[in-house]
């Protein structure tokens, strides 16, 4: 009869230890101070109190999504998210909610 050894590496109290201090640890890190949602509500802030036109507003969160891009893939991206509000009913729907013109439609 054999006996059943158990597998090597390491295991209780001489096993690898968790972080000293995980609050030390870096998180996410963003390349502004403010993050994505805090530019959503910037810009929904400014198209509530009618200081920007939402065709504009959502021009703008297209530009922050290709921010950073060259300038043939932001081209490209531009032109997917154009294809996709014109071409999805609720994407559409939800540009009109805003007031936004779709498809040269109000």
């Amino acid at each position: 009869m054999t006996s059943i050894q158990r597998p090597g590496g390491p295991a209780g109290p001489g096993g690898p230890s968790g972080p000293d201090d995980p609050d030390a640890l870096a998180g996410p890190t963003t390349t502004s101070a403010a993050g994505p949602s805090d530019r959503a509500a910037e810009l929904a802030a400014a198209l509530d109190a009618g200081q920007l036109p939402p065709d504009a507003a959502l021009a703008q969160l297209v530009d922050d999504a290709v921010a950073g891009l060259p300038a043939d893939e932001a081209a490209e991206l531009r032109a997917l998210l154009a294809d996709a509000m014109a071409a999805d009913p609720y994407l559409a729907g939800l540009a009109r909610e805003l007031g936004a013109t779709v498809g040269g439609n109000e």
